[in-house]
């Protein structure tokens, strides 16, 4: 019986063009246009980059080493503004949040000032790290995040 249901769906699917071409000929290009779009942003030998920025307004030992160890991290493109956003009227934060709600940036990690003695003498209150992350990116802070 089972064997009658296959043979008559075999034969269906053999007579009708439209249904070869659904099940062979589109799974087939589907999967093609999908592989050749993320193939320009990872394959080739190109490494996945995430552009951020870093804000340490805490200066302190701890502070620095953080920042230092994600400037130096390959994955990560840390963007440094000295000169080209000079004009801009408000704090390193206030530039950092509005890079990432325009695009320009991914991420931007803000270290709080007193973040490290807080954290180092274990204060309940302590400031936390703010990470602004742009949506339209969700792999950028599970990069951030590992």
């Amino acid at each position: 019986m089972i064997w009658a249901i296959i043979k008559i769906g075999w034969q269906r699917m053999l007579h009708g063009k439209l249904e070869l071409l659904l099940t062979f000929v589109v799974p087939v290009a589907f999967f093609t246009i999908f592989a050749m779009i993320f193939d320009r942003q990872m394959g080739s030998g190109g490494k996945l980059r995430v552009r951020a920025r870093v804000v340490d307004n805490d200066q302190t030992e701890v502070s620095k080493a953080i920042t230092k160890t994600l400037t130096e991290e390959a994955t990560i493109e840390t963007l440094k503004l000295r000169d080209k956003f000079a004009g801009f009227q408000g704090t390193a934060v206030e530039l950092s949040a509005e890079l990432v709600r325009r695009g320009t940036i991914s991420l931007a990690v803000i270290i709080p000032s007193g973040w490290s003695e807080a954290t180092l003498n274990q204060h309940e209150d302590r400031p936390e790290i703010e990470l602004f992350a742009d949506t339209s990116n969700p792999i950028a802070p599970k990069v951030m995040a590992a």
